[in-house]
């Protein structure tokens, strides 16, 4: 994961399966959280303020000088690690407002971790372009982070919705395995199957409060 600085804002990578892209504006800090459910795009704003209590420990991590910081967000307990060597007041994924940059934050299980790896700045040839700006088939689907919420339940409760509202409008799907055509309801059906079996696995979200 790396950060990428520029003028108009801030946004962070992984180079595993992330899908979402956080955007966040300076100098109001503004988020915005872009994601995929089923056929569709969204932009969710996300205003929620982060009380962060910053507490005397210190410690290196990599080549910085860091101190701690905790705080409750999306239904966990997170403890960071900020570094005023770099005096951005930012972080990975949603989380930003320490005197300085967040080198590593982890919730208290231990099973969601950021580490950062680089920071740099972008080249005088190289252009950021905003989510909002690229190009696509569909408009981006604009919602606030409460909105967003009974859209993500309603996606994994209906994992498939989107593709069989296409087919009640009269719309063409058509499925093949291994060159043959197959049912496009058995298909679905399949799909739905296999999507409620990883819910059921994947209960161990970031934000847990978006299932509660």
């Amino acid at each position: 994961m790396y950060l990428d600085v520029s003028k108009k804002g801030s946004k962070f990578y992984s180079p595993d399966k992330v899908q979402y892209v956080v955007e966040k504006s300076y100098p109001d800090y503004k988020i915005y959280f872009f994601n995929r459910l089923d056929m569709d795009e969204y932009k969710i704003s996300d205003d929620r303020k982060l009380d962060w209590k910053i507490l005397s420990d210190k410690e290196k991590i990599g080549e910085f000088n860091a101190q701690k910081a905790t705080v409750k967000f999306a239904g966990r307990q997170w403890t960071a690690w900020f570094t005023t060597d770099i005096p951005f007041q930012d972080g990975p994924y949603k989380f930003n407002g320490l005197p300085g940059l967040i080198v590593k934050i982890e919730d208290k299980t231990n099973s969601h971790s950021f580490i950062l790896k680089e920071v740099k700045n972008l080249k005088p040839d190289e252009v950021w372009i905003s989510e909002n700006d690229k190009k696509r088939f569909d408009p981006l689907i604009i919602l606030n982070q409460d909105k967003y919420k009974k859209q993500f339940i309603d996606s994994r409760n209906n994992p498939t919705k989107g593709m069989r509202q296409l087919m009640s409008r009269g719309g063409s799907v058509t499925f093949t395995v291994n060159g043959k055509e197959v049912d496009a309801n058995k298909m679905l059906h399949d799909q739905e199957k296999r999507a409620k079996e990883n819910n059921l696995k994947d209960n161990n979200i970031l934000e847990l409060d978006l299932l509660q």
